[in-house]
């Protein structure tokens, strides 16, 4: 925070004897009366080109982002036999069923792992992140 010397005084933007008065009442988050965009950037434009949110570029290898998911989620990334990831961009509960390969009867398939059963017994598969099943 500044300090002014004498009778001066700071004005919104900390500038001694200044003449910026931000109007915080209107939503305005400079002297300029610029508003803060979609992203939170005071005076942004919102999504940069070519983005469909304020986090993601799109020029970022989606192997990597996926993995970034999983493991901040808690999930399983590494040293698993098999791995399915579903990843979608909007807070609608889609849900995944895998029909695991059965040791014991090569013809029929082994169990299912979804969100009513998420544990394999027989292959300790198991889902391990269920991201929409409560709100987001």
């Amino acid at each position: 925070m500044g300090v002014c010397r004498g009778t001066a005084t700071l004005d919104d933007s900390e500038v001694c004897n200044g003449d910026c008065h931000i109007d915080w009442a209107a939503g305005h988050c400079d002297c300029l009366g610029n508003v803060v965009d979609v992203c939170g950037v005071c005076g942004g434009s919102g999504f940069p080109p070519g983005w469909t949110d304020c986090k993601t570029d799109p020029n970022t290898d989606k192997g990597e982002l996926i993995k970034k998911r999983v493991i901040e989620k808690g999930g399983a990334y590494y040293n698993t036999w098999l791995r399915v990831t579903l990843v979608w961009e909007n807070c609608n509960d889609l849900d995944l069923s895998v029909i695991e390969p059965s040791r014991f009867m090569p013809i029929e398939h082994g169990l299912t792992i979804d969100y009513n059963e998420p544990l394999s017994y027989e292959s300790q598969g198991h889902l391990d992140i269920d991201k929409n099943a409560v709100r987001c």
